[in-house]
């Protein structure tokens, strides 16, 4: 039966699912929407290390400029 089946086609056609133009469609399209996903996740990753750094040189500006600044000041009159 399986002989049979090999010989006319259906079971081949069944094995070689993975050589059809349209598995081959659904493959890529799978992997561009993973693709997709993978490059939406690091570019938030940066982005938050991007404002987190902002945000840190913001409170060490602030910091040292206005909290600091009158009481170490080089410059004196």
């Amino acid at each position: 039966m399986l002989g049979q089946l090999y010989e006319e086609g259906g079971l081949d056609a069944e094995l070689r699912l993975d050589d059809s133009p349209e598995w081959d469609l659904k493959r890529n399209r799978a992997f561009l929407k993973r693709m997709r996903k993978v490059w939406a996740i690091l570019a938030m990753l940066m982005m938050a290390v991007l404002l987190a750094e902002l945000h840190a040189r913001a409170g060490k500006a602030l910091w040292y400029g206005i909290i600091l600044k009158p009481r170490f000041s080089v410059h004196r009159p």
